[in-house]
């Protein structure tokens, strides 16, 4: 995400701006970019459907 952001910037403004200036605009502006947790290759989707289907 932020090196879309820095090529971006580059093409619009014709400077190179680094990643750490973008991440500082971007918490000024108070956007996040939150990512999901990867999965574990062994775990079974169908064992962790279950699971949430019974829980209280």
């Amino acid at each position: 995400m932020i090196n879309f952001l820095v090529q971006k910037a580059e093409e619009i403004c014709g400077k190179r701006i680094s990643k750490s200036s973008i991440h500082r605009e971007i918490q000024k502006m108070r956007y996040s970019y939150i990512t999901p947790r990867p999965q574990h290759y062994k775990q079974d989707k169908d064992k962790v459907d279950t699971l949430k289907k019974h829980q209280p």
